[in-house]
């Protein structure tokens, strides 16, 4: 299935036919949440990259791309909903960007995460001195166009997002509560509460539910919470990846056509990035691995590495792995 003008790459196979194609110096793109390194996330942000420059090199071109991980601060962990209607969600707590790092060593969640991603994906650069890796937080892209086109679009035309999420994800979203991105308080950086916006130039209006306060502010003074595909399209329209590695669940569960969509909604275009999809690990429970969940599992690199070279099924489970 082809996009725009890039395409979809499926696992072990579509990782060689995509090798063949690339000249070595194009911006790859991964993007994670701030926490938690297991097999199930090293796969797309590690794993994958490492293989991509494997097979450049049988061809005889050196991987020299750019490599570009954002980290999803402006996420958060701390959305309810409706049983059934998972994208009618109350925020509440924090988002990433505010959370304090619980080990106490860092000033914040991201910085502990931040740092130890760096010595994680180091083995990419020992492998191929000519690739560039770039960390970049969402929140450090908040004054970006395609960043304000996002926020603007979630803001001030929710039914418009809601009807995309809809029709690619084939759910049913209720009327209220409909929200995919909200402020964060300026006074305390809770997440709960209301968030309003006449448009235009209009201020974001934020009445916190935290601590009580009022406030009334240019939509580019405060950091929010977004929706993960929404934030996946504003990241696509800041630095218009020519390859963005993405888990095989967000082709199970529809969401990369979903961020596809929203591109094109922003864009006035889809996407023109070749779409690498990785398999799905399963942690011992036969789950996606997921913190929440607590079914993290992990392997050593090589062996990781030895795994995913051949892998062209959807999802590999957690025994084949510790074979």
């Amino acid at each position: 299935m082809t996009v725009g003008a890039g395409g979809r790459y499926l696992r072990a196979t579509g990782l060689r036919a995509l090798a063949q194609e690339l000249r070595g110096d194009e911006v790859v793109h991964a993007g994670m949440r701030p926490y938690g390194f297991h097999a199930g996330n090293k796969a797309p942000i590690l794993c994958y990259p490492i293989l991509l420059g494997e097979e450049m090199l049988r061809r005889g071109v050196e991987p020299r791309f750019r490599y570009l991980v954002t980290l999803n601060d402006w996420e958060t962990d701390g959305l309810a909903h409706p049983a059934g209607y998972p994208l009618n969600v109350t925020p509440s707590g924090r988002s990433f960007q505010h959370q304090p790092d619980p080990d106490g060593c860092s000033p914040g969640l991201v910085d502990h995460w931040e740092s130890h991603l760096r010595r994680e994906l180091a083995p990419i650069q020992e492998r191929f001195p000519a690739v560039q890796l770039s960390l970049v937080r969402a929140s450090q892209i908040r004054d970006a166009d395609g960043m304000q086109r996002a926020l603007e679009a979630g803001l001030a035309r929710p039914q418009e997002v809601r009807l995309l999420l809809e029709e690619t994800l084939k759910v049913v979203i209720l009327d209220a509560p409909l929200q995919f991105l909200g402020a964060v308080c300026p006074s305390c950086r809770s997440i709960q509460g209301e968030t309003s916006y006449a448009g235009g130039r209009g201020a974001v209006t934020f009445r916190c539910a935290a601590c009580g306060s009022a406030s009334a502010r240019p939509k580019e003074a405060l950091d929010y919470w977004l929706y993960v595909h929404l934030l996946g399209a504003a990241k696509y329209l800041v630095f218009r990846p020519d390859v963005w590695i993405f888990g095989g669940d967000f082709l199970e569960y529809r969401t990369v056509d979903f961020l596809d969509r929203m591109v094109e909604a922003l864009d006035g275009k889809p996407p023109a990035m070749k779409h690498l999809i990785t398999p799905i690990l399963l942690g011992p429970d036969g789950e996606k691995m997921s913190k929440s969940r607590g079914n993290l599992a992990d392997l050593p690199l090589e062996r990781l590495l030895s795994l995913l070279r051949g892998v062209d099924e959807s999802a590999v489970p957690f025994p084949q792995l510790s074979a």
